[in-house]
């Protein structure tokens, strides 16, 4: 049911939508407890939160005034209309994608805060899933996505680089490709990203790119696609990022979640403030461990309670080829 503009979870059979917002009834609740999901770059879209209440409720409201002064625009503007071409610049998707999630997950605190047995987020989602968690405030970490955009950014104007989507290889096959194309063009070329199993992102120069495209498909690759990204995230190629991300890291007061945040460095749970901080930075140019992070989650609380909280649909088909019934116990929260 919906009151007041929240989402209000109930038996695990009841349905619950506010216009888009919510795909479907919630997925079950078993004692394990719920595992949120936050998406990352790339999730964004013109129109996204015109599905919230009108008018906003206050939390949702405060949320949207206080990323305006953080940020110093309008990010609801850029989220509604647009255009596409802005939205999808490293420096506004990556804020839209955070407080995107945030919106929708504020629609759902009240009813699930005790009981969420973990989050996850993939890319700058794991900052959403750190501020949800209550180990960085709202202020702070808008103030660290804003920081790390304008980073990563730079990053890319530096050298020109982009990223594939790799399916059909088997990870030392997809190795021996990247390693060949990055040979034969010397240019850096590198694993991005493990979404599930024969599922992979690489990130390298375009020239390497190239190579590889032509070296995967010769050795059986199903699918090779583009990403629509502006540099080869997660890669060597970040690498002048992490020294500006982990200044403004020494600027932010961090405390352990008050749940389980999971690393997509490790792809274990957070133990300490070192490690959310080292994370934070290096992840940047290591892999995301998506697929050894979602396993983990499922080890520890179990294939039920899945919900991806934030714009589109990415993580749950995802989920969908690292475990179906995971998959098929998962909803979204969409803005």
């Amino acid at each position: 049911m919906v009151s007041s503009g929240r989402v209000m979870i109930g038996a695990m059979t009841e349905k619950v939508s506010f216009s888009r917002a919510l795909s479907s009834s919630p997925a079950p609740l078993m004692s394990s407890g719920y595992k949120l999901l936050f998406p990352g770059q790339g999730s964004q879209y013109v129109g996204m939160t015109s599905s919230l209440p009108s008018p906003l409720p206050p939390s949702i409201k405060d949320l949207f005034l206080k990323s305006s002064d953080v940020l110093g625009y309008d990010l609801r503007k850029y989220c509604l209309r647009g255009p596409q071409e802005v939205l999808s610049r490293t420096i506004y998707c990556q804020p839209a994608v955070v407080v995107g999630s945030l919106a929708a997950y504020r629609m759902l605190d009240e009813q699930i805060r005790n009981e969420v047995a973990g989050m996850a987020g993939f890319s700058v989602g794991e900052i959403t899933a750190l501020i949800a968690a209550e180990s960085i405030s709202l202020e702070q970490g808008l103030l660290l996505v804003r920081e790390r955009a304008r980073a990563m950014n730079d990053a890319c104007l530096e050298r020109p680089s982009g990223m594939l989507t790799i399916i059909g290889l088997e990870e030392k096959a997809l190795e021996e490709c990247v390693l060949s194309a990055s040979s034969q063009t010397k240019e850096p070329l590198s694993i991005a990203g493990h979404l599930f199993q024969l599922g992979y992102t690489v990130g390298g120069t375009m020239e390497s790119l190239k190579a590889l495209k032509s070296l995967a498909v010769s050795k059986g690759a199903m699918s090779i696609k583009s990403i629509d990204v502006s540099g080869a995230f997660h890669s060597p190629l970040m690498h002048s990022a992490v020294e500006k991300v982990e200044e403004i890291l020494d600027t932010i007061d961090i405390s352990l979640p008050s749940v389980p945040v999971y690393s997509n460095l490790s792809g274990d749970q957070y133990g300490s403030i070192s490690e959310i901080k080292h994370g934070l930075s290096w992840h940047l140019v290591e892999p995301v461990l998506w697929h050894q992070t979602m396993n983990q989650m499922i080890t520890i609380s179990g294939e039920e309670g899945f919900i991806e909280v934030g714009p589109g649909r990415q993580l749950k088909a995802v989920l969908r080829k690292i475990n179906k019934t995971a998959f098929n116990n998962c909803t979204n929260v969409d803005v």
